[in-house]
């Protein structure tokens, strides 16, 4: 097994661990959430009292290896678990928001009653028997037959020649039929009512009341109805938390309570400031009180996001970007000392952390609205393509949710922030762009830019910079308009006058290219001047990255990145 760095795993000897059997639930998630799921199984087969240890595990937990190892491949962990997580696992992955999905459903009932027929048969008869109702009053078809009535539909069947019935779906009915038919052989006078029953079932009466008692089962988990769940999202100004001691009561876990969650704290990254405060405290029962929470908080960020959980790296972005955003919030109001980190974990709800946090992306996303309502390329009826990579970065932080960009070469391009660094560099990108943005203003207040401009393939804010600058260079009309590939080629030539092989770096003319635009923004006002400096920087490095190893002769009009060029004399069109 790989070995990981984080301070909350305990590394177990494999052979140690398959004689003895873990010492208790936490021991057992430790020791399972990192290895491939085709072992999990294996290593919980392996275990003295397999069943006991999975009936011991906090639901969440149980869901996660399930994730883990994949539904198909779950079933003898499904036969192992309690009736109580097979619920938990019914509630989450059965409904679609308010709404019983039938698929979903079916599919699950598939694998329990493949698993343990026999349990999901009493289940149906007990427990579930609202489910019941609700499930096959959706799927089948019943005539109860009279007592003199001769019942002649061959496409209906019955099991006790009373109750006829007709699967809805064709691709269902052998589940169905045999769940009926186990069903009569086990009980017949209860397959009797609930078959009699389902003529008078008003299915969304019943769907509404297991609904209701879904939602009491897994709001102890953190699974909030959506219009509570996204109270997670409102604003929070940091000065709302407070670290005094005694600000709040925490009571500790009682000792014979069910283990926190474990697997969900397990996905923070090792060098969250979060984590580190936690971990150095050695505070076992702060320690179960975060676990806690943090689990809830998750399954609550599930909750508002309307997540389907499709496999185990679904949760682990959720736990991810929750551990993201109460890094930020603790970074924001206790900057890199462990112990305030610790007042703040203590006398505070991880979900005020969270939300914290996540009102600091607000705020970049709140700077950059009221920036587009008064920006130049707004007004120019530019898209945010105009700004190459960074229009990326506009589009995720204008999300409803705000992203960050990581690039087109990433994968996924959008996550989510993780600490203060990525919303300071959101920040410092966007007073670039703004600084650019009015730079463009005051130049183009003299030379106009042409709308046609922007239906060229490698048109953006580089292109109109380095067309202004070059033909400044080549003494030549000022302005933005294309150049022709003869004058590229003596641009080039120009500022590789100093160098006769790739990688052709022109230093020496960045600081002349920096000086002579930031020029133009010397009336700009403090912030913007400040800002102009490393943007036309970044500006200047990415065009020398982009031709660092092209040779002057080998330059195409038609594949010019960073510059606007027109078609040449007698030439193919650029």
């Amino acid at each position: 097994m790989k070995e990981r760095n984080n301070p909350a795993f305990i590394k177990v000897s494999p052979a140690k661990k398959a004689e003895k059997g873990p010492a208790g639930p936490s021991d057992l998630v430790k020791h399972l959430v990192f290895l491939p799921g085709s072992e999990v199984i294996n290593r919980i087969l392996d275990l003295e009292q397999a069943e006991k240890a999975v009936r011991g595990l906090p639901h969440s937990d149980l869901y996660w290896l399930i994730k883990k190892i994949g539904e198909g491949d779950a079933l003898p962990l499904l036969k192992l678990a309690s009736t109580q997580q097979w619920q938990f696992l019914l509630d989450l992955e059965a409904w679609d928001r308010d709404r019983l999905d039938m698929e979903q459903a079916t599919i699950w009932l598939g694998r329990l009653f493949q698993a343990d027929p026999e349990r999901v048969l009493n289940w149906l008869l007990t427990q579930g028997e609202l489910f019941t109702y609700c499930y096959f009053s959706n799927k089948i078809e019943v005539h109860v037959r009279e007592r003199d009535e001769f019942f002649e539909d061959t496409t209906f069947l019955s099991f006790d020649d009373i109750h006829y019935f007709r699967v809805r779906n064709p691709e269902e009915g052998d589940l169905i039929q045999e769940l009926l038919r186990r069903l009569a052989e086990k009980d017949l006078l209860g397959y009797q009512a609930i078959m009699l029953g389902l003529a008078g079932t008003l299915r969304d009466e019943v769907e509404e009341e297991i609904y209701r008692l879904r939602n009491v089962r897994i709001a102890e988990d953190g699974f909030l109805p959506y219009e509570e769940a996204v109270s997670l999202y409102a604003y929070l100004a940091p000065d709302a938390l407070k670290p005094e001691k005694d600000l709040l009561s925490y009571p500790a876990p009682a000792t014979d309570s069910a283990p926190a969650p474990l697997a969900p704290i397990l996905q923070v990254k090792e060098d969250n400031l979060f984590l580190k405060a936690l971990t150095q405290d050695g505070d076992p029962a702060l320690m179960d009180r975060i676990r806690l929470e943090f689990a809830g908080l998750c399954n609550q960020i599930l909750s508002a996001d309307r997540i389907k959980v499709s496999d185990a790296e679904d949760l682990v972005r959720v736990c991810r970007k929750a551990a993201g955003y109460i890094n930020a919030g603790l970074e924001r109001l206790a900057g890199e000392s462990l112990e305030r980190c610790r007042d703040y974990l203590r006398e505070n709800p991880l979900q005020h952390l969270f939300r914290v946090g996540f009102s600091l992306a607000l705020q970049v996303k709140w700077e950059a609205e009221r920036w587009l309502k008064e920006a130049w390329f707004v007004r120019s009826d530019l898209k945010p393509a105009f700004w190459g990579e960074w229009g990326g970065f506009l589009v995720g932080i204008l999300q409803k949710r705000p992203l960050l960009y990581r690039g087109a070469s990433s994968h996924p391009a959008y996550s989510h922030f993780e600490g203060s660094a990525d919303l300071q560099g959101c920040r410092e990108i966007l007073r670039q762009m703004k600084a650019l943005d009015s730079l463009l203003e005051r130049i183009s207040s003299r030379h106009a830019v042409e709308k046609e401009w922007a239906k060229e393939p490698f048109f953006t804010f580089h292109a109109l910079i380095l067309n202004f600058w070059a033909r400044q260079k080549l003494y030549i009309q000022p302005g933005f308009a294309p150049l022709s590939l003869e004058d590229v080629t003596r641009f080039f030539r120009l500022l590789r006058s100093g160098s006769d092989s790739p990688p052709f770096g022109m230093e020496e003319f960045k600081e002349i290219f920096v000086r002579d635009l930031a020029a133009y923004g010397r009336d700009l006002g403090p912030e913007s001047i400040e800002a102009l400096r490393p943007a036309l920087c970044m500006v200047w490095d990415k065009f020398t990255e982009e031709y660092a190893w092209v040779a002057t002769a080998d330059l195409d009009g038609r594949y010019l990145k960073f510059i606007l060029t027109s078609p040449s004399p007698g030439g193919a069109p650029s």
